[in-house]
Order: structure tokens, then sequence, then C-alpha cells
């Protein structure tokens, strides 16, 4: 069946959403509206739009007619129109989302909610989809970040908007900068046993084998130091 938005039916929907349409417009919308929307041989991204362009048609005929003979018609087409908008966003989602491209099912869902946060396709929530893909991308950054991946957990926390997992880790990277100063300061100081009781602290702090690496040697060095000067800190001669 042709289903295509003619240039005219386009006119209509800006005219309905610019300004309240005259009697003539609205007129002409319900007899343009009688053609069914889209061409199977348009381009996908042309479909959605046109799709997303019936919808607007459909939803300002029922508001500005409620009581229409045709309302019932009117409210399935737009219905319909909505879902072929938003089908091509849910199957990229559900795509991923079997592959483990865990965030990109998120955003993909995203799309189709921000829509209609009620869609459904063959008895599969958007809602519900979105909200696993949610929970594997933060396992998956729980990950990286345990693998001291911390920008790679930082941009997937914002991806998804876990603001408690960013503000953990915000806290915690302003903790360690703080021990390392403060550890560096000792060693500068020549307070070598509290400098290495530091650096060990700071082996804890760090996921990576590179990190703890370099604290564990600095806690060695200052460990070295320490015997080969065993006064107590603050003696002087």
């Amino acid at each position: 069946m042709e289903r295509e938005i003619r240039c005219g039916q386009a006119k209509a929907a800006k005219t309905c959403l610019g300004r309240p349409p005259k009697q003539a417009d609205k007129k002409r919308i319900m007899k343009e509206t009688r053609t069914e929307p889209t061409s199977t041989t348009d381009k996908p991204e042309t479909a959605a739009a046109n799709c997303q362009e019936a919808a607007w048609i459909y939803a300002n005929l029922l508001n500005e007619f409620p009581t229409h003979a045709n309302e019932a018609t009117w409210q399935i087409k737009k219905e319909s129109c909505w879902e072929a908008d938003l089908l091509p966003s849910f199957q990229i989602g559900v795509k991923a989302l079997e592959n483990g491209q865990w965030r990109k099912a998120y955003s993909a869902f995203a799309q189709v909610l921000m829509v209609d946060p009620y869609f459904r396709k063959d008895d599969r929530s958007a809602a519900v989809l979105s909200e696993m893909a949610r929970k594997e991308a933060v396992l998956q950054a729980d990950q990286q970040l345990r693998q001291g991946q911390i920008q790679e957990a930082l941009d997937a926390y914002r991806e998804v908007g876990h603001l408690a997992r960013i503000e953990n880790v915000d806290e915690f990277l302003r903790l360690r900068q703080r021990e390392e100063e403060i550890a560096q300061q000792l060693e500068a100081e020549g307070k070598w046993q509290e400098a290495a009781a530091k650096y060990s602290y700071l082996c804890t702090l760090y996921y990576d084998e590179n990190g703890r690496t370099q604290w564990q040697t600095a806690a060695k060095r200052c460990l070295k130091k320490h015997k080969l000067n065993p006064k107590p800190q603050g003696f002087s001669l």
C-alpha cells in the first residue's frame, strides 16, 4: 500500500504546529490525511521523517476534532506512525543488546523512550531492555575501573547517567591525589618511615599493576633510607 506523506501534508502539519489552523486549513488537512503515509521506496531516514510528520498530523487532528467520525482511525494511524518512526532505533538497541554492546544499546533505547516511554514491540518493552543494557554497561564499567581504566569507566558512567558512580570515582581520585602529595612531602622532609607507610597505603588505591608497582618501589626506597638512618625522626645532633 502507498505510504507517503506528500508535500502538502508536511505544510499542513507545520500549519497545525505553528498556529491555530483556520477552518480551511482543517478541511485541507483532513482531506490530505486520507492518503496513507510513506512509500517503501523511500530511504530509511526519509521514511522515518515522513512517519514522524504523519504522526504529528494525526495528533493534531485528534486534538482539533476529538469527536470526528474518523477519530478511531486517526488514533490507530498515529500509533502506527510513531511505531514506524521509533522501530529502527528499537531494533538497533535489540541487536546491540544481543551483541553485548551495552552502551550502544542503552543509547538506542534512550532515543525511543524520549518519544514514547511505553514503547513495546513483540512483547518486549523498550524501558525494560534499556534498564537491562544500563545494568550491564555499569558492570562493564566497574570491571574497567578495577583494571585501572578509570577514564573509560567514567565515560561509561556518564553515558548511562550513573551519577552515584561518577561522584564515587571523583572522590576516590581526589583522595588518591591528596595521599600522593602527602607521601611525597613526607619523603622530601626525610620522614622515611611515615613516607613508606603512605606509599604502602597508596598501593591499595591502585587497581592496575603499574600503579601498584610505582608506589611499592617508593615504599621500599623509603624503608631502605630509614634503615640507613634509623635515628628517631625530628632528632638532631
